[in-house]
Formats: structure tokens, C-alpha cells, sequence
């Protein structure tokens, strides 16, 4: 009796250290799962246009790290620093205005993680990457692109441009109905990047877009647009009619959480805007 008793304990022993080990073992594989990286992902998308850097690159790091953009001219001078959070798409943007033609190094960098939020650090070490990636140097982004701005020989004919300017917006609005499904952004045959536009609607949301102030606005036929609204006063609820132009970035509309509203938007600036009725510029 007291053997089988034994041997019952032993293998009782036995099972518990087996189902030990195979927890141990994955416990163990589970901290290896990590094979991928934050900063291996990095798309630039900076554009330039007479006197202006916007800067822009995309990326896979998590919304609501703090960044710093600099610039540098080929001959020495600084321009004024950019600074923000990564917007909710993992874009990095920057203005840089007033620069003069020339070649341009521009230097993206983020803060050092312990200067982050504790939710931008929960995010990166609840992550299924490391914060290790080609882009990333002791602990921070460090992405260098270059950028060259050429000189513009127009002449400043405001008023005259400005009707013109209307004008070829609303032809373009024609051209590229604001309607169900309609591509108001660059895929592999269409390259829309300044187009000329014309857009009206409601202003349904304000939100920060890749880090900037930007407007829902939707139209009468239900078509939601951001628009990057820069420093212009407006609330939700105004109506607005905007010419500009569109910047040829498309944004999944679910990730705005707009209730009704699927595929892909495109998004545009404002050159003239009127807020209920009311021309602001």
C-alpha cells in the first residue's frame, strides 16, 4: 500500500514539473515574439513650392510621440525649429515659410523616451516591435532628407490671381466630383498633388491631423474632407466654402470615426475660405 502510495506522489510530482516547464517555455517564447521594429517604416512626402518646406514623412511610430524637425541651407543658416506630436496615421509635418531657393538637409527627430508621455510609453512597451529600427539612433528617431527650393519668377498679381484662382478651383471641383468613391487622392495612374479645388460643406468635427489643425467638413452629398484649416477661426456646426488646393494624401475615412462614412477621403489647404457667407480671405 505505502508503494503505490509513493509512486502515486511521484508521478503526481512529476506532471506538476512537466506543466511547470511548459509554462516556463512559454512564457519564455512569448518574450522572443518581438521580431519586428518601430523606425524601419519611413516614407518621405515633403513638397516644396515657392518660398515653402512642408516638410512630411510617414511613419510607423505611435501617435503622441513628441518630435522636433530642423533645417539647415547648404551654405550654413538655420531655419525656425518645427516641433509636435506624430499625428494619429504616424505622420511627421512641418512649415517652413519664407526660405529662400537653395539646397536643404532637413532632420527628423523625436524626444527621447523618457521625455515622452507614460501613454506614449505604455504604447511602445505594450507593442509587438522593438524601438530599435534602421531609423532609430540611441533611443530617438533620426531620419536626414535632403530638399532643394527653387526660386519662383512670378510676379505678385493678387487680385487678378485670385479670381483666376476661383475659377480653376471650381473647374477642378468639376473635373473631380466630390462624390461616393470618387479618388480625390494619388494612386498609380492619377497624380492630383495641387490640384486646384473647390469644396463647401459643413464643418462637422475639429481634430489634429499628422499633427495638424485640420476641419471635417461635409457636403451635401455626404463626401467628408479634412481640410488643414492652419490658423483660421471656425466651429463646428459653420458652414464653409473653401478654394484651394488638394495636397494628393488619401486617408481611410473610418479612421476619423465618422459615423456612415467608409473607403478612402482626400484631403486639401485653403487659399480663400469663406465662414458662413462671410469672405475671410
Amino acid at each position: 500500500m505505502k508503494k503505490g502510495y509513493i509512486a502515486l506522489l511521484l508521478l503526481i510530482s512529476t506532471m506538476l514539473l512537466v506543466g511547470c516547464n511548459a509554462q516556463s517555455n512559454t512564457e519564455d517564447a512569448n518574450k522572443t515574439e518581438k521580431t519586428e521594429r518601430y523606425g524601419d517604416e519611413i516614407k518621405e512626402k515633403t513638397k516644396t513650392s515657392d518660398n515653402t518646406i512642408k516638410a512630411n514623412i510617414d511613419t510607423d511610430l505611435p501617435s503622441g510621440m513628441l518630435f522636433e524637425i530642423s533645417a539647415k541651407s547648404e551654405d550654413g543658416p538655420a531655419l525656425e525649429k518645427q516641433t509636435g506630436e506624430i499625428g494619429v496615421l504616424g505622420g511627421i509635418k512641418g512649415t517652413f515659410e519664407d526660405v529662400k531657393p537653395g539646397n536643404y538637409t532637413l532632420t527628423y527627430t523625436t524626444l527621447p523616451l523618457e521625455e515622452q508621455s507614460k501613454k506614449v510609453q505604455e504604447k511602445i512597451k505594450e507593442a509587438d516591435k522593438t524601438f530599435d529600427g534602421q531609423f532609430i539612433k540611441n533611443g530617438v528617431l533620426n531620419k536626414v532628407e535632403t530638399v532643394t527650393l527653387t526660386g519662383s519668377d512670378k510676379e505678385d498679381k493678387k487680385e487678378s490671381e485670385n479670381v483666376s484662382f476661383k475659377d480653376e478651383a471650381e473647374q477642378g471641383s468639376e473635373r473631380y466630383p466630390a462624390t461616393a468613391g470618387k479618388i480625390l487622392y494619388n494612386n498609380d495612374t492619377t497624380n492630383i498633388t495641387g490640384q486646384r479645388y473647390h469644396f463647401s460643406g459643413e464643418i462637422i468635427q475639429k481634430l489634429q491631423v499628422d499633427g495638424e489643425s485640420a476641419w471635417l467638413v461635409k457636403n451635401d452629398v455626404g463626401y467628408v474632407m479634412p481640410v488643414f484649416s492652419e490658423d483660421f477661426d471656425a466651429a463646428v456646426g459653420d458652414n464653409v466654402e473653401i478654394w484651394g488646393t488638394l495636397t494628393g494624401d488619401g486617408y481611410q475615412a473610418s479612421d476619423f470615426k465618422v459615423d456612415n462614412i467608409v473607403g478612402m477621403t482626400g484631403s486639401m489647404r485653403i487659399v480663400q475660405l469663406n465662414i458662413n457667407g462671410k469672405e475671410i480671405q
